[in-house]
């Protein structure tokens, strides 16, 4: 994964020389929030050397993981990004202050505030490669133990702000937004990347909808959605995956503040740019930069010049991806 932040600039400038010290004048660090924040967060090194991060875990072992930077994905060597400031909080979030029951399953990544799964449901999704269902495999619940649920809004400062709010959290996302409405009348959250599902295997489970309603009306457009999770079959099959049409069942939606329907000032539109840009969003990342009239146009248009250079890779995959329609309109004109 290349570091947008790390690439040069014609004038040997890197685009993180160029987007990043602007910050200090205009709002300091930026506020990253992570609930869910079991294994650490992948993003730009250099964009959380200029960022704080808040994260929320529940469960006490990942929780001293994370402290202790000995995460499961850290073991593995992946890249996990270094924070200037980390502050990790043993709690759940949630919509408001109770004690609650924190359910531990058969995969770590799976457990959840919301109970246990429909079974009917969790049953009958069989990943390929796998010898039982997704309900065997990840949901099915070990033990449970009682954590202590906090909404965001009572967490933070009175005058907080989130220039980044990433959600994973197994089906409470939406009661995690409802925790933080003061937050989002203050207009207080520029980016929002949260994890959804299509299947509702809890028994009171929000889907991606749920979340795309509330959070537009609270002034946010959805801007892409990444279903790059594993697909499921809903028996087990001899039908291989490459000559079928597996089901989607979760993925994660990308939300920013819109400036089209609200009116947002210079210095959230830049930090929101900054947030857009290490997340990938580079045409859309300097677009707002360029609204927020911090930067001089030189600068953006060095970012732009060196953000504009497509990888070798990614290049290549798209002319290997155009193989089969250049021979369909090869053969067709053969005929």
């Amino acid at each position: 994964m290349r570091d947008p932040f790390a690439l040069r600039a014609p004038s040997g400038a890197t685009v993180g020389d160029l987007l990043l010290p602007p910050l200090a004048l205009h709002g300091g660090p930026l506020n990253v929030v992570d609930a869910g924040a079991r294994n650490g967060m992948l993003i730009s090194p250099i964009f959380a050397r200029h960022a704080k991060l808040i994260g929320f875990e529940p469960n006490p072992e990942e929780y001293e993981k994370l402290v202790a930077h000995r995460t499961d994905a850290e073991l593995v060597n992946e890249p996990i990004a270094k924070f200037a400031q980390e502050e990790y909080h043993n709690c759940a979030l949630w919509n408001r202050d109770e004690q609650r029951p924190f359910y531990i399953t058969a995969g770590t990544g799976a457990c959840t505030l919301m109970g246990e799964t429909v079974g009917e449901l969790t049953r009958r999704m069989w990943f390929d490669g796998k010898d039982k269902p997704y309900a065997d495999l990840h949901t099915a619940v070990r033990r449970s133990l009682p954590i202590q649920c906090r909404a965001l809004d009572d967490v933070l400062a009175a005058d907080a702000r989130i220039d980044y709010f990433k959600l994973d959290v197994e089906g409470a996302e939406l009661a995690i937004l409802e925790g933080a409405q003061r937050l989002f009348e203050r207009r207080a959250v520029l980016f929002i990347k949260t994890e959804f599902v299509f299947t509702p295997y809890y028994k009171v489970h929000p889907v991606l909808g749920h979340q795309h309603v509330y959070l537009h009306d609270r002034g946010f457009r959805l801007i892409d959605i990444d279903t790059n999770q594993p697909r499921y079959a809903r028996d087990r099959t001899g039908i291989p995956a490459l000559a079928d049409r597996r089901l989607v069942y979760a993925g994660d939606a990308y939300f920013m503040l819109d400036p089209e329907r609200a009116e947002v000032p210079p210095r959230d539109l830049y930090r929101m740019g900054a947030v857009a840009v290490a997340l990938g969003f580079y045409a859309l990342g300097l677009s707002l930069i360029g609204d927020s009239q911090v930067l001089p146009k030189a600068d953006l248009e060095q970012a732009e010049s060196a953000l504009a250079r497509v990888p070798r890779g990614r290049w290549l995959k798209s002319l290997w991806n155009q193989v089969p329609l250049k021979a369909a309109q090869m053969l067709k004109r053969l005929r």
